[in-house]
């Protein structure tokens, strides 16, 4: 089975599987793999593989591993903690968005539709409420900021912080602190 058309879709998450990567080369490389069945439509349903490895993303996710976009999505649509072998009991049934993508034709010709991404992909801006953003404003710029955005006036110009103080520290394979225990069973 396979989807029929593009666009954003509810789908329900059917399965969960560890496979050998597609793409990796690496020898401890591999993917997660989260089948989706259309939440209207069961005859439309597809695979979604997450790369889990320590090569870099790209474009957006230049700055990112691998396993870190991929355990970032899986958070997206539900997943809780690091031990992988929960993937499946947590997943299982949960009604999630996906988007579809309509492949360019073969050879011969024929059109495929493919699960671009699961989860919260895509540009779907979640909107900030005016009074919070007043808050987040005077927060960020200082008291002066609330009420400048209130008669229309520019902010004050705001020097950012030096790199050092923002960026984070990566220690686990996630970019979390790495756990007592792999979250893979090996030492």
């Amino acid at each position: 089975m396979s989807f029929r058309q593009a666009g954003a879709v509810t789908a329900v998450v059917d399965d969960v599987k560890f496979a050998e990567p597609k793409f990796a080369k690496g020898e401890n490389d591999f993917d997660i793999c989260v089948h989706i069945v259309h939440a209207e439509d069961e005859g439309q349903s597809d695979w979604w593989r997450g790369e889990v490895s320590q090569e870099y993303g790209k474009g957006n996710f230049a700055n990112m591993t691998q396993a870190e976009i991929t355990m970032k999505t899986l958070r997206s649509i539900g997943f809780e903690g690091e031990d992988l072998t929960q993937l499946k009991a947590q997943l299982a049934g949960k009604k999630i968005p996906a988007m579809i993508k309509e492949s360019k034709p073969n050879a011969e010709g024929k059109v495929f539709f493919n699960v671009q991404y699961i989860g919260g992909g895509g540009d779907h801006p979640v909107e900030i409420d005016a009074g919070a953003m007043k808050k987040r404003m005077a927060a960020l710029f200082g008291g002066g900021a609330a009420a400048a955005a209130e008669t229309k006036t520019e902010p004050a110009k705001v020097t950012p912080p030096p790199a050092a103080a923002t960026a984070a520290t990566k220690t686990g394979p996630f970019g979390k602190a790495a756990p007592a225990k792999s979250p893979f069973g090996n030492k």
